[in-house]
């Protein structure tokens, strides 16, 4: 269950309120604005965090707090970064362009290491949300998206894809031509995302990182770099 956490800025101590995802409260308490303070308030968020991850909105930009929390955030991507390169196939997740820290351990926790669980490209983008369906009511017939799904992976496969764009050009084409069709952000993004996870998936398969090199649908992009260059 996701939960929220909003911090009431004060002089000498913050009102904090974890809240969850239908907007009821499930914690409030007060903490001092020092060192003792906000470490008892990390200590408190912790035992409300969904796989480690507490969003937290606060009044200020600045100030003893954001630097602990910066500190705090600087820990635990740490921590990521050192858990993803201890494993082989955390190292194929983060060899994809702009895969991210975060994304890239979500990606990991939801993949696993048993290949079985998804023998096939289209069972993963279906568990992952990104694959369409067919919806038909009557004589209409329709495509739509996957509900019923791992809301992590989907968010996480998302991301990566909308990240990707800014560094694979062909992530970007893909992107533009989503775009020229009419599509939305979102939905161009579901889209990037589904190509994604064919490509992802048999990295895993193959235990390989990923090589654009060997990946098809790019080699257009390669040559035109390489000729430019």
């Amino acid at each position: 269950m996701a939960v929220f956490v909003g911090v009431d800025w004060g002089c000498g101590a913050h009102a904090v309120c974890v809240i969850d995802a239908k907007g009821m409260a499930l914690d409030r308490f007060e903490v001092g604005h020092d060192r003792a303070g906000l470490e008892a308030l990390f200590t408190r968020l912790r035992t409300h965090a969904v796989h480690g991850i507490v969003p937290v909105a606060i009044e200020r930009p600045s100030g003893l707090l954001v630097d602990a929390l910066v500190a705090e955030l600087a820990k635990l991507t740490s921590r990521i970064e050192h858990a993803i390169a201890a494993l082989p196939d955390g190292r194929i997740v983060m060899s994809f362009p702009r895969a991210g820290r975060v994304c890239a351990a979500q990606i990991l926790a939801a993949l696993g290491d048993v290949r079985e669980r998804f023998p096939t490209e289209d069972q993963f983008a279906a568990e992952a949300g990104v694959a369409p369906v067919t919806c038909q009511r009557g004589k209409s017939k329709g495509v739509g998206w996957r509900r019923a799904c791992n809301q992590r992976l989907r968010a996480a496969l998302t991301c990566m894809a909308d990240n990707s764009r800014h560094q694979s050009p062909w992530a970007a084409d893909v992107d533009t031509r989503a775009r020229a069709r009419g599509c939305d952000h979102p939905h161009a993004m579901r889209i990037l995302a589904r190509a994604w996870a064919r490509v992802l998936w048999r990295a895993w398969t193959d235990r390989t990182p990923y090589d654009p090199t060997k990946h098809a649908a790019a080699q257009p992009f390669l040559n035109l770099a390489s000729v430019s260059g």
